[in-house]
């Protein structure tokens, strides 16, 4: 694919994200009200469950969008790409009846000697997690053919998807618990079947597009000898980015109540959201880097490198840096619950900041990748988790869920240090102070300061949608700051104003 597919491909994923983001945000609060904030807990742990179940992804999914990704560019026979596809897809379906497996069977242990709930009983959430195992069938798989559509560039149509698929989940849910039962068994009954669909549509769409072969595909033990060193080394990097990514999340929901949990859970929605704008780029920018790294065309890369870099800082820093200084308000516009702005908003401002820094990080991650060097990222992340862990444990102990959250953020920090002096000794060298200067450091200081006046100058309001009004217009002035103190960012802007504003040439002149 060509480099025009990448503007309309970061804006199809960034529209698809955002929708994607708001169902749920939306309706989080109706199902707090409807079900309790412990059966909510059990939602997010789900969410948990899926995540650190990453692990056994293999990283056959971005391999599988790489390898499609370079397809495109040298032409690759039909039958070699359906055959690489039906190779990793039974093994991605293996993995997922092995998840469901170790799910159905630690389902009673869980239930009865891992959560606390004061409200919930031990057979509710058994049931509950016995749902979950099969959910996790059906739902798993859908990662896979994401990422083969993301490398064919096919990134509108999957952003329709899973936008339409968020859309009938969400308001699905919503009526289920207000017309069939206000349960969390009901609720996870809906998310199975809308689940199974998903994955489905996916599959049809993935195979329906690939190139034609010539006859039956196969398991092609030779594809998986051509792969397997980078497969090897994104799996590496999915186990111990899993355990680094939940392990907080993991250890809250031994050390803390279902209620407590499900305030941590709150926090870390919105914090995640913050994803919705930084994967659209990854999945535009991913393929493309993998195109300019095969033809060799480091100037492009380059450019292409800071352009990336700079987008992802314009759209994550300013979002974070709102929340972060207003956390309480967020909440309190959000929720409308008094409970929830007292235990979740100091939580949520460590997850915010600390997701703030995962996500500049992204684009560096996918250069690494698409160089297929795997190996950086899959040390620092083993040695991280080996100070992470007790690290939580005693945070959590002595501090609670803000303890837990604040890991997150201290990790992020190495990480931001540590990972970008150590990738451009290798990769694009002499680019790395111009990443942490004119990349991320002045769009992010300069975003803090305007939110940290903000903070001290403005009076806030009482009334919900007042306060509402007054973060949206302190978001757009971070966003303004922010722009100015970008170079990409600035120098398109002054273009497009020039452009605008100059005179239109009479005609015949």
């Amino acid at each position: 694919m060509s480099a025009d597919k990448l503007a309309p491909n970061v804006v199809a994923n960034f529209v698809g994200n955002i929708l994607t983001a708001v169902v749920p945000i939306v309706l989080v609060p109706v199902y707090v009200d409807a079900m309790g904030i412990a059966a909510y807990a059990l939602v997010g742990l789900f969410t948990t469950l899926l995540a650190v179940f990453g692990i056994f992804d293999l990283g056959l999914a971005t391999t599988l969008s790489r390898e499609l990704a370079r397809s495109t560019v040298d032409d690759s026979d039909g039958d070699v790409v359906r055959n690489l596809v039906r190779t990793l897809e039974l093994i991605y379906w293996g993995m997922a009846l092995l998840i469901g497996i170790i799910v159905l069977a630690g389902a009673s242990p869980i239930a009865s000697y891992w959560l606390e709930s004061s409200t919930l009983d031990a057979s509710t959430v058994h049931t509950a997690l016995l749902i979950m195992g099969a959910m996790a069938v059906l739902q798993w798989p859908f990662a896979f053919y994401c990422g083969g559509l993301q490398g064919l560039q096919h990134q509108v149509l999957l952003n329709g998807l899973t936008a339409t698929m968020v859309f009938v989940r969400g308001v699905g849910a919503v009526l289920v618990l207000w017309l069939v039962s206000p349960t969390i068994e009901a609720f996870f009954l809906w998310q199975l079947a809308t689940s199974g669909l998903q994955t489905l549509l996916a599959r049809t769409f993935l195979w329906s597009r690939l190139p034609r072969g010539s006859g039956r595909t196969r398991f092609d033990t030779q594809t998986l000898r051509r792969i397997w060193k980078f497969a090897a080394g994104m799996s590496g990097i999915a186990v111990v980015q899993a355990l680094i990514t939940q392990i907080d999340r993991v250890v809250a929901s031994k050390m803390l109540t279902l209620e407590m949990l499900g305030y941590y859970t709150l926090g870390g929605v919105v914090a995640a959201a913050l994803y919705r704008f930084i994967q659209p780029v990854f999945v535009a920018f991913f393929p493309r880097f993998s195109q300019l790294v095969a033809a060799r065309d480091e100037d492009s890369l380059v450019r292409l490198y800071h352009e990336g870099c700079q987008l992802v800082a314009l759209l994550v820093v300013p979002v974070a840096m709102v929340i972060a200084f207003f956390p309480g308000e967020l909440l309190r516009v959000w929720t409308d619950r008094a409970d929830a702005v007292v235990h979740a908003a100091p939580v949520l401002r460590f997850l915010i900041l600390g997701t703030m820094l995962n996500g500049i990080l992204t684009i560096p991650s996918a250069l690494q990748f698409a160089y297929g060097w795997t190996r950086l990222i899959a040390l620092t992340n083993a040695v991280a988790i080996l100070v992470l862990v007790p690290a939580i444990v005693g945070l959590t102990h002595y501090f609670g869920p803000a303890g837990a959250a604040s890991s997150w953020f201290f990790l992020n920090v190495f990480y931001t240090v540590f990972l970008i002096v150590v990738m451009h000794r290798r990769l694009l060298k002499g680019q790395m102070m111009r990443w942490y200067v004119h990349d991320v450091g002045l769009p992010s200081l300069v975003a803090a300061a305007t939110a940290g006046l903000a903070r001290w100058l403005l009076p806030i309001a009482t009334q919900r949608w007042w306060l509402l009004a007054e973060l949206a217009g302190i978001g757009l002035v971070v966003l303004a700051a922010t722009t100015a103190a970008a170079p990409a960012a600035r120098r398109w802007a002054l273009g497009e104003w020039r452009r605008r504003s100059a005179p239109v040439p009479a005609p015949g002149g």
